[in-house]
């Protein structure tokens, strides 16, 4: 029987004739019961306190008291105490876990209570018998040396998420950063939400560089390279892909920029991605595992030096890039640790799909993010995504091409994004993000494809997803190979290699000079199986 936390057993069946309750919630040794016990001369006869066995004799029968729980356990309790008690610690456990779950995610800022000093507290607690207990402590470290299996399971549990304190603390800031008030809402034909934020609050200026920034809406460069044409150039036989279909038509009111809104979920794999994309993706650098590349590329002269880079690259639907897995098409301008890529990709993780999208990435010096999830770019234009869906393309018929142009602005040396066959300006890099490499003018330019998937899996497919065949109806390509030099004028690519390390994969051929096509190249491949 339990009456307020104690508990009261008879070795022997005693007729109880009633029953008063004196307790004292705050007593160390709580009497429960006094019992009228029937004898000849009906009066209950007390006999010495038994101090070794916590026993008190009344009358030849024995009524044993145990005391608050934290005493070790009689040596042979009732079972159905003993389920009580066991039901009663588990869901003790229970309660105490779910509520430091509960704590850490929706107060992260907040360091709850460590696993292991509840770990402790529930130890000490929880009663025992007195050579058990000796055992225990003799062969067992402190809980701070060893963790218990409770302990070990809830920090695997914690660390499925990925997130420390501070990943926690970054991800809710940049979420809250992106996430602006809007003057409107446009939902793309893709499904995908944009906010048209003031341009100001757009989440480039947030960067530490840029706080004190004198851009405005209509920034335009002071200065880009005319357009290369050959006099006895024809128009290419190739469909521009319309860069305004995403939209259908919509745009952002002057003075806002689209903005494509984001989950955390979204932000924390972009993370992930981003961190492990950064670290490995230089071409000067040894093939990273996993990491895939069939690529034109400058050669490395330390003498010449570029303004800038562009492209007509064709687009293609790949369906079969799943989990973790990456390919895009793109060209590359770098100098030292700073970067600009720009181009297509099919990428699930990014996105939490698998069409082919516009995209750029930039790196400056320990920054590095896709479009604008990190402050760095600026947007101006106000009907163009960043990183629309692109129309459906297969191999076997003629290919859309997106023209990318990449160059340096002459007098504030910001990097300008333009795109189209009419160079629409899309917006810019501020020289100021960087650390030094691209404060500079660029040591690098690449043109082609690169693939990524984990060590063991099978590879995506790259390019068109086919072996070449010698055909731009087949072929993924990248044509008009440019480089802007440091007068700033357009030069058609010279002095170039090929990389690429898997042919049994992925294939480059660099064709050289071709026609309307200029300088050409293709790449693609199937990917390992």
């Amino acid at each position: 029987m339990e009456i307020f936390g104690a508990e009261v057993f008879s070795t022997k069946s005693v007729d109880w004739g009633a029953a008063t309750r004196v307790a004292g919630a705050k007593m160390t040794l709580i009497y429960l019961m006094m019992f009228l016990v029937l004898s000849t001369n009906g009066v209950a006869q007390f006999g010495e306190e038994d101090t070794n066995k916590d026993t008190f004799y009344i009358s030849g029968k024995i009524l044993v008291v145990a005391k608050k729980m934290g005493r070790p356990p009689l040596k042979n309790p009732h079972p159905d105490t003993v389920k009580r008690q066991k039901r009663r610690a588990k869901r003790k456990q229970e309660i105490q876990h779910h509520q430091q779950l509960h704590h850490l995610s929706h107060h992260p800022i907040n360091k709850p209570t460590t696993s292991q000093e509840q770990h402790t507290q529930r130890r000490s607690g929880r009663p025992r018998g007195r050579e058990s207990a000796a055992t225990t402590s003799s062969s067992h470290p402190p809980p701070s040396q060893q963790a218990t299996a409770s302990q070990e399971q809830h920090t695997k549990r914690r660390r499925t998420t990925n997130e420390t304190k501070d990943e926690v603390i970054e991800i809710e800031n940049r979420l809250e950063r992106l996430n602006k008030s809007s003057v409107k809402t446009i939902k793309a034909q893709s499904g995908d939400i944009y906010d048209c934020v003031d341009f100001y609050k757009q989440p480039a200026f947030d960067h530490p560089s840029l706080k004190n920034h004198n851009y405005n809406f209509q920034t335009k460069s002071s200065y880009r390279p005319k357009v290369m044409m050959n006099e006895k150039e024809t128009p290419y036989k190739g469909r521009q892909a319309s860069l305004k279909s995403g939209f259908k038509g919509k745009s952002c009111p002057i003075g806002t920029v689209p903005i494509r809104r984001h989950t955390k979920e979204e932000l924390v794999r972009a993370k992930l991605f981003t961190k492990t994309y950064s670290s490995r993706i230089s071409p000067l650098a040894p093939e990273a595992e996993g990491f895939h590349h069939a690529i034109v590329r400058t050669k490395s002269n330390p003498n010449k030096k570029y303004n800038g880079a562009s492209t007509s690259a064709s687009i293609y639907t790949l369906d079969n890039v799943t989990g973790s897995q990456y390919t895009s098409g793109q060209m590359t301008t770098q100098n030292g640790d700073d970067s600009i890529r720009v181009g297509w990709t099919v990428n699930p993780t990014l996105y939490g799909d698998h069409k082919s999208r516009l995209f750029t990435f930039f790196k400056a010096g320990g920054l590095s993010c896709f479009n604008t999830m990190c402050p760095g770019f600026v947007i101006v234009r106000t009907d163009i995504p960043l990183d629309d869906v692109l129309p459906e393309t297969h191999p076997g018929v003629i290919p859309q091409e997106y023209d990318f142009f990449v160059y340096r602005d002459r007098t504030t040396r910001n990097w300008w994004l333009e795109l189209g066959i009419y160079n629409i300006p899309i917006g810019y890099w501020p020289s100021s993000i960087f650390s030094s490499g691209l404060k500079d003018l660029a040591t690098y330019i690449d043109w082609g494809g690169e693939t990524y998937s984990p060590v063991g899996q099978p590879g995506p497919p790259m390019g068109s997803g086919l072996f070449l065949k010698g055909s731009t109806r087949y072929d993924a390509y990248c044509r008009k190979l440019t480089t802007i030099n440091e007068a700033h004028d357009p030069e058609d690519a010279k002095n170039t290699e090929i990389v690429s390390i898997d042919t049994d994969f992925y294939v480059a051929k660099d064709w050289g000079f071709v026609g309307e096509s200029r300088r050409l190249m293709t790449y693609g491949g199937p990917g390992p199986r």
